[in-house]
């Protein structure tokens, strides 16, 4: 008969313990502990659940610092692995991951890959990698982040998955947060990190896994759902899938491998899914429900709508879900305010695709007043500046000063050629500069002619981010 996993909580502090129920009463709080992701929850003792036993003792994650992959790291430590891992520079995903135990080599070499049992590697990791290569060598198994998901889900009965071109990570958090607020314990992966919880992933005590899945390299149709979302379908990656043909087919084929579907309604999604078997379609009418949320827009309210609608399907009540989305207060880096002070707001957002970027002015103008609003954007992935220039052209001319900067580098074939600066090129009459300045000259520039009644918006998915606290520090400088 296999252990028990039961969760005590002794004054602040929540532990996980492997004991029989009726032994947990008399459990002291220095009893030992084996994981602390359960931190959030605030009630004594969930469901128990036969513990995950991973074939696996010693994983290496190259890439590690990436959001999915940072996240399958966390469950790996969660179950009792020795987890390390390698990324090319330090980030917030890095010192997380540092802060749980798990070593982190900054940089890649093959002397990082001691004895792993297994090598899990994230698809923007090139074929000639050093620790890729060193690992094959050796013959120690090798297997792309998407895949290992698959293998992680596989211990869980009910497996959620959340699809989609945009607001994946946006569901996946809302969702596991209408859980978690209910008392419930599910494993969870989510991209992005949640604002009311520590760490975005966790093992968790049920038989449940909810987890945002990528259509960027087809790994989604790996996994074997019980549920699924699908937020949306755009050609976005249509590059690195075998053109826009092979991504539909990929979401096609992740629709498949659904026992029941839930997709936002529109033509692609009726065109892909409408002779599944169990689906339901979420109409943007039913958006118009009254729904008070933290997070502002449109995009939100149909995110938050699918989130509900999957939670009530799982089991939630509908007035507990409700309840509790109201209550969610985001994602970071999706509208989060860096800056508000004498007049001036800075906002952060992950927007990298012309829809996202439509999608979160448009939620800014609903929610903020500005007298002039400057959107400093840094696109992500040379593909997106090849193919979609004139799009966020289009978008980013609704700002009144554009200030465009180099694409980010996301993926190890990212380097050749696709000038960011054809984006200002196609502005138009909008006040718009291309700046490959240094951050923290670029700062100060900005800052520099800040005035009250200001909106500074930075969008970007990649090194963007760096930007943000120099120029709140150069504004509250008076720089």
């Amino acid at each position: 008969m296999s252990d028990q996993f039961w969760v005590v909580q002794k004054l602040d502090c929540l532990q996980s313990i492997s004991y029989p129920a009726h032994l947990i009463p008399r459990v002291s709080q220095n009893s030992r502990v084996n994981t602390k992701f359960l931190e959030p929850f605030p009630f004594v003792i969930i469901q128990g659940l036969s513990v995950i036993k991973l074939p696996w003792h010693n994983l290496h994650f190259i890439g590690i610092g990436g959001a999915g992959v940072a996240g399958l790291a966390l469950i790996a430590k969660d179950l009792g692995a020795r987890v390390s891992g390698s990324d090319l520079l330090h980030s917030t995903n890095t010192v997380m991951l540092e802060k749980r135990g798990i070593r982190v080599h900054i940089g890649h070499s093959k002397d990082h890959v001691e004895n792993p049992d297994i090598v899990v590697y994230s698809s923007a990791i090139a074929s000639d990698n050093s620790e890729l290569c060193a690992a094959s060598e050796r013959g120690i198994p090798i297997i792309r982040r998407g895949d290992f998901l698959s293998e992680i889900a596989s211990n869980y009965t009910r497996r959620i998955s959340i699809a989609g071109s945009h607001g994946k990570t946006t569901v996946a958090a809302m969702l596991t947060h209408i859980f978690l607020e209910n008392r419930r314990a599910p494993g969870y992966l989510v991209g992005g990190s949640m604002n009311e919880y520590k760490t975005p992933a966790a093992a968790g005590t049920e038989d449940m896994l909810i987890a945002e899945v990528d259509e960027s390299d087809g790994s989604q149709t790996a996994m074997r759902n019980t549920h699924a979302i699908v937020t949306n379908v755009d050609d976005d990656h249509f590059w690195s899938t075998g053109g826009v043909d092979g991504l539909m087919r990929s979401f096609r084929e992740f629709g498949n491998h659904s026992d029941y579907l839930l997709a936002c309604d529109s033509s692609t999604t009726r065109r892909l899914f409408s002779i599944h078997k169990n689906i339901d379609f979420l109409s943007p009418l039913e958006n118009e429900m009254n729904l008070s949320l933290i997070v502002p827009g449109y995009h939100n309210r149909t995110n938050a709508h699918l989130a509900v609608a999957m939670s009530v399907k799982l089991g939630i009540g509908r007035k507990e879900a409700i309840k509790s989305i109201q209550r969610f207060s985001g994602v970071d880096r999706r509208m989060s305010i860096r800056y508000d002070n004498q007049g001036i707001k800075v906002i952060e957002d992950y927007a990298h695709h012309p829809a996202e970027v439509n999608a979160t002015i448009k939620a800014v103008s609903e929610h903020y007043r500005w007298e002039r609003m400057v959107v400093v954007f840094q696109p992500h992935r040379r593909e997106r500046v090849l193919h979609y220039s004139a799009d966020f052209a289009k978008e980013l001319s609704r700002a009144d000063v554009v200030v465009v900067v180099p694409h980010f580098e996301a993926w190890a074939n990212d380097g050749s050629p696709g000038n960011a600066k054809v984006i200002v090129e196609q502005m138009g009459t909008t006040i718009s500069s291309y700046s490959e300045a240094a951050f923290p000259i670029l700062a100060n520039e900005l800052a520099s002619s800040a005035r009250a009644g200001d909106l500074f918006l930075i969008m970007g998915a990649g090194t963007i981010t760096d930007l943000v606290p120099l120029l709140t520090r150069c504004i509250a400088n008076g720089a």
